[in-house]
């Protein structure tokens, strides 16, 4: 069963978008933090974008928080930069349209530059 908060089920990627769900900040990083879902305690990876750091990308984090932690710890969180771009770009087929409007929005207000441009 789905959690109807996160959609924990049918979703791996909650972009910038005003239905995006408000997480509960558990380890903030530099520049990447690790949140949980306020109802089914899932564990959800953020990092903002520009502008402003004001753009979340959230990608589903199936381990745990002290695995999270653990691979945090070893570069300040540089590997799990690149482990949440990758699996945006693994898991960007499973967009809404919805989803791709608030990311094409992004792309407007950050002049091409969101984790789907190269």
């Amino acid at each position: 069963m789905s959690c109807n908060t996160c959609e924990r089920e049918k979703r791996k990627i909650w972009p910038p978008c005003n239905t995006s769900p408000n997480f509960k900040v558990l380890i903030k990083g530099n520049w990447i933090s690790l949140y949980e879902c306020p109802d089914c305690k899932g564990l959800w990876v953020g990092v903002p974008y520009e502008p402003y750091a004001s753009y979340m990308y959230f990608v589903q984090w199936e381990k745990s928080s002290k695995e999270w932690h653990n691979v945090y710890s070893l570069d300040d969180g540089e590997e799990l930069q690149k482990w949440h771009k990758k699996q945006l770009q693994t898991f960007k087929m499973t967009l809404t349209k919805d989803d791709w409007a608030s990311i094409e929005n992004h792309r407007q207000r950050s002049y091409g530059r969101t984790p789907f441009d190269p």
